[in-house]
């Protein structure tokens, strides 16, 4: 299961309505998540579409939940992304210690994911 579906689908009430505005913040997403997806935010709603201001396909075909997730992860950038998103997860938990349960695996997976490709 990946973090977007746990999020997103199976348990949205892990990220309140700020926590979901935010991600669709692509400022937000590249200064203070840090992540490197482009000029793009990691959600969008359906409504927004899939497309860019370029008309380009920016964010994957399949739905989670009321959201598409972002399609722009480019390969050098794959680590810095998950020390990223291991970073957001760790403070979802910090704010709300009842979020750990579902999130914990996510966090493992990230800091496998980095152990297993430094250079």
């Amino acid at each position: 299961k990946d973090l977007m579906s746990t999020l997103l689908v199976d348990s949205p009430a892990l990220l309140s309505d700020t926590e979901k505005s935010d991600l669709q913040d692509n400022k937000y997403c590249k200064s203070r998540l840090g992540l490197r997806i482009g000029n793009f935010s990691l959600i969008r709603r359906i409504g927004s579409g899939r497309k860019s201001a370029d008309g380009g396909g920016r964010y994957y075909a399949e739905q989670y939940g009321e959201y598409y997730v972002c399609s722009q992860w480019g390969k050098i950038y794959h680590q810095a992304n998950a020390q990223a998103l291991l970073t957001f997860v760790e403070d979802l938990i910090r704010r709300n210690p009842a979020r750990e349960d579902a999130l914990r695996p996510h966090a493992q997976a990230f800091r496998d994911y980095l152990a297993g490709n430094r250079p």
